[in-house]
């Protein structure tokens, strides 16, 4: 009786264990709020305040790019693996050893990386995980895109 009691203790602390790392594993992206999420995009200087729809902040510069004339050029698909890289945005050119860095406000480890930061008009800005094609819109996020200078 000590023994099944046992294994029958240990079978429920593996299965509440396994639910416990599964649901830690979730991957799925935030639900955008009934009437479309409230987000900010900052490119350079230039300041857009958006509710949208979209699922991904590439598709809000899609949008931008129609209806505010905002200069989008990129090479690639943005369902390729790493999706579209961006060549121009806005007043954004890179040359030489510079390139487009994308920020956001989101400190969640899935989304940013919070070791790599910058700090526009008092509010923290930590390094996207994805790029603009695999970053899911957020509701109440600030993105960012700056130029910045490879350092490898």
């Amino acid at each position: 009786m000590k023994t099944k009691l046992l294994t029958l203790t240990a079978v429920l602390l593996a299965v509440t264990a396994m639910a416990f790392l599964w649901t830690g594993c979730d991957t799925d992206k935030p639900e955008i709020p009934e009437g479309g999420a409230a987000i900010v995009i900052i490119i350079g200087a230039d300041k857009y305040e958006v509710t949208t729809e979209n699922e991904y902040v590439g598709q809000v510069l899609d949008e931008l790019a129609e209806t505010e004339d905002l200069v989008f050029e990129f090479t690639g698909t943005a369902d390729s693996q790493y999706g579209r890289m961006i060549d121009k945005l806005g007043t954004l050119i890179p040359s030489g050893n510079e390139f487009i860095a994308f920020y956001s406000t989101s400190d969640n480890l899935q989304y940013s990386f919070p070791e790599m930061s910058v700090e526009l008009e008092g509010v923290t800005y930590y390094s996207a995980n994805f790029g603009a094609d695999q970053m899911p819109v957020m509701d109440g996020v600030r993105y960012y895109f700056v130029l910045d200078e490879a350092w490898w």
